[in-house]
């Protein structure tokens, strides 16, 4: 097969060997798959999901469908398409008996009036595929095989149109799934005083406004709450496009680090959500980012071991990914501290004590999200991008 047009169903941005397309055609079973690099991709911007495409030099791998070119499908190629519709002047039974379209009926071998010549365009489908073709009085008076071969032609339409039914539902119910598909992200971020004291206040309000124009260019629907170690003002889960940037006005650190009572908190209130929106119907994965430049000290009796309750149960359900993100301020062991609330090794990052670090650090959190936006099973077990 040289040319199909197909439906992108989805865009995968960070591939093993690149950004990729997945895409869905009704002349392949199954689904075929576009390397969206410029040597294949014929256009200069990716496509996106519900983007109708034109595949070519397809070839069938172990994996799948594989095609080596692509680019957007045109009002063109639909002209084109027509103009062959119009050219075509024969059909083939499964019985292999080939007949002239809009010439006689495939049941009685009467020639068709003329107005089922111009306007009978389901004549030019296959007979194993839609057999349709049969002339409209005869199908009426129960015209039912076909004179050649014997097809029950009566049996064969009802097989095809729920066949037909079949797959315009299954492609409702992916582009539905699609359409609710969401990705939940909580940052919360240290502004306690070792922050000021240590000279990165700038830092990390530069690193944490990348971190928010990374996830600005998800290719999957994200939503992202920050809640603070200190500062209790509250904010819901925004588009990243509707989050404001921080400022040395906004964010102003002081006082102690309640790491694990606010980790509490912060997921419990990610649960929440998730299970609200679940109930409408929506599919939700989640990703929990801990920022800190401390250990714990000021949690009123809260426990490292009382958030890893919380993290384990979590972690089991395979939608939720925790993360935490510290800045080494040469003493805490972080590593054991993260590991201590449950937090999983590949989703553990400790930052040198340099503004650099910090603000690409906490920009590179945003990269994983983005990741996860397209392929969360992927991106949750590779973790922080090293």
């Amino acid at each position: 097969m040289d040319i199909v047009k197909a439906i992108v169903q989805k865009v995968i941005a960070q591939g093993p060997k690149g950004p990729y397309a997945v895409a869905t055609s009704e002349a392949l079973e199954g689904s075929v798959t576009i390397s969206l690099e410029p040597t294949v991709w014929q256009e200069k911007d990716w496509p996106e999901a519900g983007n109708v495409v034109l595949l070519s030099k397809i070839r069938q791998k172990r994996a799948g469908w594989r095609a080596k070119a692509g680019r957007y499908y045109l009002p063109s190629d639909e002209q084109q398409q027509l103009a062959k519709r119009k050219t075509m002047n024969r059909f083939t039974c499964n019985c292999g008996f080939n007949q002239t379209a809009y010439s006689f009926c495939r049941q009685c071998g009467q020639k068709l009036p003329d107005q089922f010549k111009t306007t009978n365009s389901e004549s030019l489908i296959e007979h194993d595929k839609l057999p349709t073709f049969v002339h409209k009085i005869c199908f009426d008076a129960g015209a039912k095989f076909c004179p050649h071969c014997g097809e029950n032609l009566q049996k064969e339409k009802q097989k095809d149109s729920q066949w037909i039914n079949d797959k315009i539902l299954v492609q409702e119910n992916l582009q539905k799934e699609k359409q609710k598909e969401i990705l939940l992200v909580l940052l919360l971020l240290d502004d306690s005083g070792s922050i000021e004291h240590s000279g990165n206040t700038q830092a990390v309000i530069d690193g944490y406004n990348g971190f928010i124009e990374a996830l600005k260019g998800a290719l999957g629907e994200v939503r992202i709450k920050t809640m603070f170690l200190n500062n209790m003002v509250e904010t819901p889960f925004q588009n990243p496009n509707e989050v404001h940037q921080l400022t040395w006005r906004t964010y102003r650190p002081a006082n102690r680090t309640p790491l694990y009572l606010r980790s509490i908190q912060a997921l419990d209130v990610i649960i929440k959500e998730s299970r609200d929106l679940a109930r409408n119907g929506t599919i939700v994965r989640t990703m929990t980012f801990i920022f800190t430049d401390g250990g714990d000290n000021e949690s009123e009796g809260i426990k490292s071991t009382n958030v890893k309750i919380m993290v384990d149960m979590m972690l089991t359900t395979g939608t939720h990914s925790i993360g935490g993100c510290a800045v080494n301020d040469g003493h805490t062991n972080f590593w054991q501290v993260f590991a201590s609330m449950g937090i999983p090794e590949h989703w553990i990052k400790v930052l040198k004590n340099d503004p650099n670090e910090i603000s690409e650090g906490m920009a590179q959190m945003g990269q994983s999200v983005s990741d996860a936006s397209t392929n969360y099973s992927q991106a949750s077990q590779t973790g922080f991008r090293r």
